[in-house]
């Protein structure tokens, strides 16, 4: 099992794709950072920083086309009559699927959690006070928590 895992996670970092999915939601982050330093009446900065600055939609858009390319590269180069000739059941393999692609949400969702945090620090600090008050911690981390659970399940149970 732990070889399918390894393999399916050297195929999904391989591809450009998922590179270029972490830059654009690094991307987006970004941009909806400076635009809340900007723009504060139209992207308050604390809400803004609540959906980790605008990153979190994107993520579940990511999600679904990663799901969807894992099934559909092994048909398209082939290598589906290799993984499914080698001594592992076709459950399993679909399992380790599953389990590469919520080690890919989850670095996406940790990911940028990290960067709305450094974010905050770095372009709108002087907007509102985070580390004085562990509530505004308590509330974001539920939020981020809840996106998480809503975002599963809108991936992997439709």
């Amino acid at each position: 099992m732990m070889t399918l895992y390894r393999q399916e996670l050297m195929k999904l970092f391989k591809k450009k794709s998922t590179i270029c999915c972490g830059m654009i939601l690094a991307a987006v982050a970004v941009l909806f950072a400076i635009l809340a330093r900007v723009k504060p009446v139209i992207f308050p900065a604390k809400t803004v920083f609540t959906a980790n600055f605008e990153a979190q939609q994107f993520i579940v858009f990511f999600m679904v086309a990663a799901a969807a390319t894992t099934i559909t590269m092994e048909f398209q180069f082939g290598t589906i009559k290799h993984v499914l000739t080698q001594r592992y059941s076709r459950p399993l393999v679909l399992v380790s699927k599953w389990l590469v692609l919520l080690t890919y949400s989850l670095l996406l969702y940790i990911g940028s959690s990290l960067l709305a945090i450094l974010l905050k620090v770095c372009l709108v600090n002087d907007k509102f006070a985070i580390f004085s008050r562990a509530k505004f911690w308590h509330d974001w981390l539920v939020s981020v928590v809840i996106f998480l659970i809503r975002g599963y399940c809108s991936v992997w149970c439709c």
